[in-house]
């Protein structure tokens, strides 16, 4: 299960864009926090784990979600910003992505390719789950953050050699021109305070 609800977990985003298009549709104010108009972002509430298991969601729902989010996404947006939502949220999800069947098909992927990708990217959860368990906490969580920052480029980079240079070309079209997103820091004098940014190293 933990595969989907990593999967659910890339799709909190796409709730925040819905609430932005519809907030520059229809007027109003859009969310912050988690909250859009008043109300709880239902993605953000699937990705937690008390909520999964109060609900006793199974693993085939929950690979289920991604596309209906985007279902419910091409009902708001224009052609334009789905097309280019869908290479953003590629781009967040980096070589993780290239794990998954369907861009592995996309990408014309060899068996032997799928294999040395997998194995790196399990490889890569390994080292990042015992970098979380160390410290406790009272560990020093930027020095961790740095860490796994450096894990996600050295991984990407890892993934990256394993495709040639045609299925090179054809992800850099999956995901489109790089994008850093910005994320609001609490205490930072409301929602037009100060932001974050979240770089993006998937290129």
């Amino acid at each position: 299960m933990r595969r989907g609800m990593m999967t659910v977990g890339c799709f909190a985003l796409g709730l925040g864009l819905v609430s932005l298009a519809t907030a520059q549709q229809g007027g109003g104010r859009g969310g912050f926090g988690g909250f859009t108009r008043g109300r709880t972002d239902p993605v953000q509430l699937l990705n937690n784990a008390s909520v999964r298991k109060e609900l006793d969601l199974s693993e085939e729902q929950i690979e289920k979600v991604p596309e209906a989010v985007m279902k419910a996404l091409s009902e708001v947006l224009n052609p334009t910003q789905l097309t280019r939502f869908k290479q953003i949220e590629l781009q967040q999800r980096g070589a993780a992505a290239l794990g998954e069947p369907k861009v592995a098909d996309q990408l014309k992927l060899s068996d032997d390719q799928r294999n040395n990708i997998k194995t790196i990217l399990e490889d890569s959860r390994k080292e990042m789950t015992e970098l979380f368990s160390q410290g406790g906490a009272g560990g020093d969580f930027k020095a961790r953050g740095e860490k796994m920052q450096n894990f996600r480029k050295e991984t990407q980079t890892k993934v990256m050699g394993v495709l040639t240079s045609d299925q090179k070309k054809e992800w850099r079209q999956l995901t489109g021109d790089p994008f850093t997103i910005e994320q609001p820091m609490f205490g930072g004098g409301g929602t037009g305070g100060r932001f974050k940014k979240k770089t993006n190293d998937n290129k």
